[in-house]
């Protein structure tokens, strides 16, 4: 059976080491986004660097608060907190956060933050509201000397989260929202002898060539 179109699969015929556009989707809303909410808590800990001059030895943890989804700012599924706090735990260090999750506030308002913070706590209180996530995907194809064809599929996810921290007193300490476009990148190299070679790639929203055709890097020639 066919994986492709037949005018697809003839396109194939007419080109070698040029990527030819399938398909683009329209993008679509997910609530699978972990990279982009990946991406964007790394941005997070870079700003703090700067605007509140945090390092590994910073004496206030971030204490997670709250957990938000879409412009009414509900709170999310234990799933959805789960991807906050495992992208947490992936750039911060274990002593400058505590994500556990027994208290966690109903509304990022300041004052419901800031009662998640225990009595006398120099912590700051976190919320976190996914604004929006979308996942768009496209696929490309070319051939080379060595195999039928390459078929790329690319998956670009965008999201924008906003991250808030208040004090024990409820006063607001940083406030910021982040863009990001992360991208994975599939090369199915479809081989005259039937075997299908897999390679997969992980870009930041700094490094993707921003994923339009016009920009794909060009493909690997075969020996």
């Amino acid at each position: 059976m066919s994986l492709l179109p037949a005018d697809a699969a003839r396109a194939c015929d007419d080109f070698y080491l040029e990527w030819r556009k399938v398909e683009i989707s329209d993008e679509q809303a997910v609530e699978d986004g972990y990279l982009g909410v990946s991406e964007a808590v790394a941005r997070l800990k870079s700003a703090l660097k700067v605007e509140r001059k945090i390092n590994d030895n910073w004496p206030n943890r971030l204490k997670l608060a709250f957990v938000g989804w879409g412009k009414d700012e509900k709170p999310v599924s234990e799933r959805r907190t789960a991807d906050v706090i495992a992208a947490f735990n992936l750039f911060f260090p274990d002593k400058m956060i505590d994500m556990t999750t027994e208290k966690l506030a109903t509304a990022p308002d300041f004052d419901k933050l800031a009662a998640v913070l225990p009595e006398n706590s120099d912590d700051y209180a976190v919320s976190v509201v996914i604004k929006s996530s979308t996942m768009q995907w496209k696929t490309f194809l070319t051939r080379d000397i060595s195999s039928m064809f390459k078929l790329r599929l690319i998956l670009q996810e965008k999201v924008e989260t906003e991250f808030k921290l208040v004090d024990k007193n409820g006063n607001l300490v940083f406030l910021d929202t982040f863009s990001v476009n992360p991208s994975q990148m599939f090369d199915f190299n479809y081989e005259n002898t039937g075997y299908v070679e897999i390679r997969a790639d992980r870009y930041s929203s700094d490094l993707i060539m921003n994923v339009i055709a016009d920009a794909l890097p060009p493909p690997v020639s075969g020996n």
